[in-house]
């Protein structure tokens, strides 16, 4: 299976559904595996699956700047 046949299997943010992908892959983080999407406005998932709770974990990312916190 190839990785463009691995994307259409995982599932989309209701959030980010109708904005074009320009980059997918899986990358490692802490010793853990997801599957990113890039869209063409700046933001970002992060999907991988718990089977813990069998359920599809999604984190959302967008492209709004925060504002920055003085130090005191």
């Amino acid at each position: 299976m190839t990785i463009a046949e691995i994307e259409k299997t995982i599932p989309r943010s209701d959030e980010y559904l109708d904005k074009m992908t320009i980059e997918f892959g899986i990358i490692l983080i802490n010793g853990t595996q997801y599957f990113k999407r890039i869209f063409s406005d700046g933001c970002a998932e992060l999907i991988r699956y718990d089977y813990r709770i069998n359920r599809w974990m999604i984190s959302c990312f967008t492209n709004i700047d925060e504002p920055e916190v003085e130090q005191m």
